[in-house]
Order: structure tokens, then C-alpha cells, then sequence
């Protein structure tokens, strides 16, 4: 009988652990750019409408691949650390001169308010962004588009294939 209550408190105690871990990992709260701390929109939304002009923006300054008409769709891995500061952990594919201003922008973004899990404490937060761009006549400055999709869900064995920089 003593066995069995203490296998039954054994089980339990692992099932609180074990839930204790899930909150630990578990997403709760996007980072936050500081301008999102007061606005009105979605924390979310707001964190992805920033990310996306603010990494538009210092490519648009950066790019070197200018004098070259080009067409191309990547992926790469961000990374938002516990002191919110931002770095790349990939690309999906070969590194070009292209992908250069690409790290550059992500690293020069400005400090967020990290991601926080379900207990409120910092976590680190990787994500995935989808970006096509497009050149249509050399050092046009109008003829840059750029495309970016910010992807929270991704599969992690298909980010292990990423190129490491």
C-alpha cells in the first residue's frame, strides 16, 4: 500500500514538473517594440507592423546588390534573445551579398521588451521570416519591392537546414 501512494505522489510530482516546464517554454506575450507599449492596436500586430517597416527601412539604406536586377525568395531564422536584442541563426539558403544588409538591418533593430511565457519571465523566441525581393532596373531607387511574412509556427527539424552564420 505504501508503495502505491508513494508511486502515486511520484507520478504526480512529475506531472507537475512537467507542466511547469510547458509554462516555462510556452509563448504568452510577442516581444514589444517600445512604440507598441502605448499604442492601441494588438500587442501582436503592432510587434509585426514595426519588425517589418523597421527591417524594410534599413535594407532600403543598405542594400549593396543595387547595380544588379534580381528576383529572389529566402528564409531566414531570427532570433530575439532574454535582453531583447535581435540577431539571424540562418538562411535557407547560400549566403549572397543580398543577405548581408538583411543581418545587418535585423541586428541594428532597436532593443524590444522580450517575449514573455505564461509565468511572465523573459524567454528567448525564434522566428521565421518569409522575404521575396525584387530588383527591376539597376539603381532605380523605386525599383526595389520588398516582401516580408514573419512566421511564429515553424517546423524546427526544417530549421535545422538553415545556412549558419
Amino acid at each position: 500500500m505504501r508503495r502505491l501512494i508513494l508511486l502515486t505522489l511520484i507520478g504526480l510530482f512529475f506531472i507537475q514538473v512537467q507542466a511547469q516546464v510547458n509554462e516555462r517554454n510556452q509563448i504568452h506575450e510577442l516581444p514589444k517594440f517600445e512604440i507598441c507599449e502605448s499604442d492601441q492596436r494588438d500587442s501582436n500586430a503592432c510587434f509585426k507592423l514595426e519588425f517589418i517597416k523597421l527591417l524594410k527601412k534599413s535594407y532600403h539604406s543598405e542594400e549593396l546588390a543595387y547595380d544588379q536586377i534580381y528576383n529572389k525568395n529566402f528564409e531566414a531564422l531570427v532570433k530575439v534573445n532574454r535582453k531583447g536584442q535581435f540577431s539571424v541563426s540562418g538562411f535557407s539558403t547560400a549566403e549572397s551579398q543580398i543577405f548581408v544588409p538583411f543581418q545587418n538591418a535585423i541586428v541594428d533593430l532597436p532593443k524590444v521588451k522580450p517575449a514573455l511565457n505564461a509565468l511572465g519571465r523573459p524567454i528567448e523566441l525564434k522566428f521565421k521570416i518569409e522575404i521575396h525581393l525584387e530588383r527591376t532596373q539597376i539603381k532605380a531607387k523605386n525599383a526595389l519591392e520588398i516582401n516580408i511574412d514573419l512566421n511564429f509556427q515553424y517546423d524546427e527539424e526544417a530549421a535545422e537546414s538553415f545556412q549558419v552564420n
